[in-house]
């Protein structure tokens, strides 16, 4: 039930030089976690190299593993940056421990399903990004660079409406 003590015990992170680490969280990450829980539209301004997309992935892994039937797209700006977010939450997933991880039952470079029906999709940015059926949880990374942003939020920001978070990076 709680996202610091789950990617603060469990978590692992890949640093380029020193390889797997522990995700120690920072006290404003914490801070962003609980912000992630309490708050239906979130904004986060960054700079860069502060873990956010980390933790980001971390809390997507967090909806997706622990609540049944959730629907979780990212959106990024290239189809290579959103192959890379979703290997992010592949990568935490795949360091958990075995008793804790729920079955996958699809797995490719945009899309992983759990065995509970909750799936986390990432797609690049397009004037149709985010056009679908009901979101549990939207994530838009670099959102003041989507090509389209206008168009991106006027079709997600309905899917929404069921009572879906989102969460926007830049």
């Amino acid at each position: 039930a709680d996202t610091v003590y789950f990617l603060g015990t469990y978590g692992k992170i890949l640093d380029p030089v020193c390889g797997p680490l522990p995700f120690g969280l920072y006290p404003y990450q914490e801070d962003a976690l609980a912000d992630f829980m309490s708050h239906q539209y979130n904004i986060v301004l960054k700079s860069r190299q502060m873990g956010f997309s980390w933790l980001v992935a971390g809390f997507v892994l967090y909806v997706g593993m622990f609540f049944s039937n959730k629907n979780i797209q990212m959106i990024s700006i290239k189809e290579q940056t959103a192959i890379r977010l979703l290997a992010k939450v592949k990568y935490l997933y795949d360091y958990l421990p075995d008793w804790m991880k729920v079955r996958i039952i699809d797995d490719n470079k945009t899309l992983l399903t759990f065995e509970h029906g909750s799936r986390i999709e990432s797609i690049p940015t397009s004037e149709d990004a985010g056009r679908s059926e009901g979101v549990t949880l939207l994530v838009i990374d670099e959102a003041a660079f989507v090509r389209w942003i206008d168009k991106v939020w006027q079709a997600a920001e309905p899917t929404l409406s069921t009572g879906g978070m989102c969460i926007l990076l830049s």
